[in-house]
């Protein structure tokens, strides 16, 4: 299945050259977090509650394809609820 999220806002700390990782949260960020998160609204949000994260999916962003090498423990709860991941490069 394929779900789709557009980034709505991009923390003025969220992308750093030297740290190779992005922090995703949904809409209800607060404003410390959305400060260096890259903010998503799911273009579905009933999908929201079914996404599954796990090892070999793959990612796109900006029609780039990345491939999931790990998924923490918590990962596929937090996407679901609040929108959040770390994606580290």
């Amino acid at each position: 299945m394929e779900i789709t999220a557009t980034v709505t806002a991009i923390g003025p700390h969220a992308i750093s050259q030297t740290d190779p990782l992005v922090i995703l949260f949904g809409k209800d960020a607060t404003p410390e977090l959305a400060d260096v998160s890259v903010i998503q609204q799911f273009d579905e949000p009933s999908q929201q509650k079914q996404l599954a994260l796990h090892h070999g999916d793959h990612i796109f962003i900006n029609d780039i394809k990345f491939r999931v090498s790990e998924v923490g423990s918590l990962t596929n709860a937090n996407l679901q609820q609040i929108g959040h991941a770390t994606l580290m490069f």
